[in-house]
């Protein structure tokens, strides 16, 4: 090799590869920083917060593009995007304000059921979610109509094919399947998605708000809860002069505060909704209030809310308690404080008389229209004298007693250990009690096996 050849290789070597290398690891670096930017933007219906056991994850749907996004919420409280599918709205463009216009709503809205494929007709595809159109704030616009479900279907995907809903291919909708929980997974339905870029500012000033407004309920005035809502909306305050009677009361036990749990917040345009379990501390004693949504729209420098709705736990099965969460704390607080000691006091001098033998006494605890297992209270009783009668021992006893109210009712649910000289038996007993001659009294019992 010439001299000046091997001069001119050595200066590749040592000149040109390096530069080279520089110049790929800027592009990786660049395309990289693109990656990061991409993930960075979320869609600006979805706000983060700093929780980690809010709503798991968000159902998204751009009518324009004709799109469904499944986006997952993270233990810092982000939104990633988990996939992605083509989706059928409805055939009339627009959003939907009336029953039968073929339009598919926009707005925010929540999975309230699911229906297998075993309860839908053929075109519903393997499963269906209804969701809760037309929610309060539809409601209150004076928009009509039902059944705005997500389902599958039995015929090939087409754009904008469906009479209102949003439409998945069968594959799709059970990939998305698992990732939907009742009654917490939002789909946000909007014209157009616009991605931004992640700020964490916005439900930072929700969580705040959330904490003054708990606050106010807790031991401010009604004028205090009432500067947290729209003049143009005035919510429910029937509640507020019992309640403040509940919380004189609290003050022989200590503290009381109301919280939040569970928070996730949303948008959609210019709504923002928070999406909560509300709680009640008294006396170092949680008690659940259910599941609330608070609608807010930005008012100067912050936030007002238009829109307040209410659903309350399964176990709450009274109508009454259904309406608003207070007036379900202000009895489960009377219930607590009052009823309770009295109440399981009656029922162990039940189970005393019972396994006593004394028939007399034991059938004082009952209502006169006292029913169960298809017999009135006079079989009822005949039944427990033969009972009494053909064992030499009785004895019963109860575990972990509660006392809930269900209207003018009082549910008791507790472990009995049934135990004779020929039976032994361990289930939960369920009474329910109603007022007769100013005492409870046992109006149904039921019990199931352990």
């Amino acid at each position: 090799m010439k001299y000046t050849e091997f001069i001119t290789r050595l200066f590749h070597l040592t000149v040109l590869v390096p530069a080279l290398f520089l110049v790929a690891a800027a592009a990786f670096a660049a395309e990289q920083e693109g990656v990061v930017k991409i993930a960075e933007k979320i869609p600006d219906a979805l706000i983060p917060v700093f929780s980690n056991n809010g709503t798991r994850n968000a159902v998204l749907v751009d009518k324009a593009e004709q799109r469904l996004y499944l986006y997952a919420c993270n233990k810092s409280g982000s939104f990633q995007k988990v996939f992605e599918f083509e989706c059928s709205t409805g055939k009339s463009p627009g959003a939907k304000n009336s029953s039968g216009d073929a339009k598919t709503p926009e707005g925010l809205y929540f999975f309230i059921d699911k229906h297998p494929k075993r309860d839908l007709s053929p075109i519903y595809g393997i499963m269906a979610f209804p969701t809760d159109y037309p929610n309060l704030l539809d409601r209150m616009a004076g928009r009509t109509g039902n059944a705005i479900w997500l389902h599958g279907t039995n015929k090939p995907l087409q754009p904008m094919d469906s009479n209102g809903c949003v439409v998945l291919r069968d594959r799709d909708i059970s990939r998305l399947d698992p990732y939907i929980e009742l009654n917490r997974t939002p789909i946000i339905i909007s014209k157009k998605i616009s991605f931004i870029d992640y700020r964490s500012d916005i439900g930072l000033l929700l969580t705040g708000l959330l904490n003054k407004w708990n606050q106010a309920v807790s031991t401010g005035t009604y004028h205090d809860y009432l500067s947290f809502y729209d003049p143009e909306y005035l919510p429910d305050i029937n509640w507020w002069p019992e309640w403040l009677k509940v919380r004189e009361k609290l003050d022989e036990y200590g503290s009381l505060s109301f919280s939040s749990s569970r928070i996730s917040f949303f948008k959609n345009d210019s709504v923002y909704v928070a999406l909560f379990d509300h709680d009640l501390t008294t006396s170092g004693k949680l008690f659940r209030g259910g599941l609330r949504k608070l609608f807010f729209i930005r008012k100067g420098a912050g936030f007002t809310i238009v829109g307040d709705s209410y659903q309350a736990p399964p176990e709450n099965v009274s109508p009454s308690e259904k309406i608003h969460p207070f007036p379900a704390f202000i009895r489960t607080i009377d219930v607590h404080k009052e009823e309770t000691p009295e109440i399981t006091a009656m029922v162990r001098k039940w189970l005393k008389a019972w396994s006593v033998g004394d028939i007399d006494a034991y059938a004082r605890f009952y209502a006169e229209d006292f029913t169960s297992d298809g017999m009135n209270l006079e079989q009822w009783i005949e039944r427990k004298q033969y009972l009494a009668d053909q064992y030499e021992f009785i004895r019963i006893t109860m575990k972990n007693p509660k006392v809930r109210k269900s209207g003018d009712y009082r549910i008791v649910t507790f472990v009995q250990n049934y135990q004779s000289s020929g039976h032994h038996a361990v289930g939960k007993k369920i009474l329910t009690l109603k007022r007769e001659a100013g005492q409870w009294k046992i109006y149904q019992e039921t019990w199931r096996q352990m």
